[in-house]
């Protein structure tokens, strides 16, 4: 049976690591945690690449985040990850009507980042790009690119600047959507209120 479409924590990642690490052999990874030989293995590189450092991590969180606030603003939202899923969200033709992708592009992520823009313009897609200075290929690929700083002169750097840009955007797609926002939020409420969320 083909395995399902998942999202896997950057804690739940180092741990798969660290077993491997310390003796667990790729099949046993496999059968203990369900996951493909081929995933450990590219969780091992990133590990071995740093990224699955706390400051990557960070940004993950940041942009799974992201797709869940974009989803509450506007239906059929979804969080991609190339290191994480299957790519079988890219079998599926453009919605109508279009269809956007949105990159929040950190520097581990930079080389896939860019191969999944130009697929996604391939494909009819637009392209939306949130990225720092270092950002080398981004408006070689699309117009709408926010640039926001890495070096902000803070105590310890952060993705503050992500964080606000993404936070802007998914307020701008909320007020221009067209959509019924406050019904939207309602449904959401309650239903957040029958499961137990709140």
């Amino acid at each position: 049976m083909p395995r399902r479409h998942r999202s896997h924590s950057t804690e739940f990642k180092r741990q798969v690591v660290a077993e491997f690490q310390g003796g667990e052999t790729l099949h046993a990874l496999d059968r203990r945690h369900d996951l493909s030989r081929n995933l450990v293995r590219v969780w091992i590189e990133k590990a071995e690449a740093g990224a699955l450092d706390e400051d990557v991590a960070a940004a993950e969180l940041m942009a799974e985040d992201t797709a869940r606030r974009l989803a509450l603003a506007r239906p059929r939202v979804r969080f991609l990850s190339g290191h994480d899923s299957m790519l079988s969200e890219w079998l599926d033709p453009p919605a109508p009507g279009g269809s956007c992708l949105l990159i929040i592009d950190v520097i581990p992520y930079a080389a896939e980042c860019e191969t999944l823009a130009r697929m996604a313009r391939e494909q009819g897609r637009s392209v939306v790009v949130i990225t720092d200075e270092y950002c080398h290929w981004a408006h070689e690929v699309t117009d709408a690119v926010i640039n926001t700083p890495s070096k902000t002169g803070l105590f310890l750097e952060s993705i503050l600047g992500l964080n606000a840009a993404t936070s802007l955007l998914v307020h701008a797609t909320a007020t221009a959507s067209g959509a019924d926002m406050d019904q939207r939020m309602r449904d959401w409420k309650r239903l957040a209120h029958r499961i137990g969320i709140f």
